[in-house]
């Protein structure tokens, strides 16, 4: 069954956190925030609920997606984790896995909203009585407190970070890479937190174009990107990095000005 349409005008700014409440006890729920940037054909998307969904390893995790797209050939939503590289060349990685969140996991979910200039349109497997009312009458008046109290700590201590920064340090002057990110993992334990609100008081403070709040199950993915790792529409394919790039023109004065 297709996902059928409700069109409506609506001028609610937390409307997106509304729906982030109301469905939060759902095992898949997103919302991608573009925190009205410019060039993309929708401003906000919340996507809740679960018609069909697909979670894998690395193992043949590519062709699975692909058949899970064909079978449906509709909106779906999800993650793939770094760990995919393991299935498409003879690699490792041993690092600690705290979260044990799938290698890829993808769902076609029962209910979509797209948000743009105002104009607010929902898509739906089931009826949308059970949220019509409690949505569109309801604003959201959140705590703002994130409710941690846990303790933070560095997975690397700081003697093994500035050795490892040297290193790799030695490596770009030999000439053995020419650029590398070294990250590393901070965490906390036995603790609760209030994911919306970290993620409403992130949007706050960095209010970047590529910002999502994902929860999976107990996982929760929350991001605020200035990044677009890749995007296909129609024969066009698009990045938009910002580590190490600079944008280049025809005209030979210009771009050697870009260039200084």
């Amino acid at each position: 069954m297709k996902f059928q349409t409700q069109i409506r005008y609506l001028e609610n700014p937390n409307l997106k956190y509304v729906l982030l409440d109301f469905f939060k006890n759902e095992s898949n729920l997103i919302l991608l925030d573009g925190n009205a940037s410019k060039g993309d054909s929708f401003e906000w998307v919340v996507a809740a609920g679960t018609v069909d969904e697909i979670s894998v390893g690395s193992e043949r995790a590519f062709e699975q997606i692909q058949d899970f797209h064909n079978r449906h050939k509709d909106w779906v939503f999800g993650s793939m984790s770094y760990d995919l590289k393991n299935g498409l060349e003879h690699l490792e990685s041993k690092h600690p896995d705290g979260i044990q969140a799938p290698g890829l996991h993808f769902f076609l979910p029962k209910y979509l909203f797209v948000y743009s200039a105002h104009h607010f349109v929902v898509y739906h497997h089931e009826s949308a009585d059970e949220f019509d009312t409690a949505v569109f009458e309801t604003d959201f008046n959140g705590s703002g407190n994130i409710g941690f109290n846990g303790i933070i700590k560095a997975r690397v201590s700081r003697k093994a970070y500035v050795e490892n920064v040297e290193a790799i340090k030695q490596h770009i002057q030999r000439g053995d890479i020419y650029e590398m990110n070294y990250c590393q993992e901070f965490y906390a334990e036995s603790t609760e937190l209030n994911t919306l609100e970290v993620f409403r008081a992130l949007n706050r403070v960095s209010n970047a174009p590529f910002s999502c709040y994902f929860k999976l199950g107990n996982c929760h993915l929350i991001s605020a990107s200035p990044e677009r790792f890749i995007k296909k529409d129609g024969t066009h394919v698009i990045s938009q990095p910002i580590k190490g790039t600079r944008r280049r023109s025809t005209d030979k004065e210009e771009d050697a000005r870009l260039k200084s």
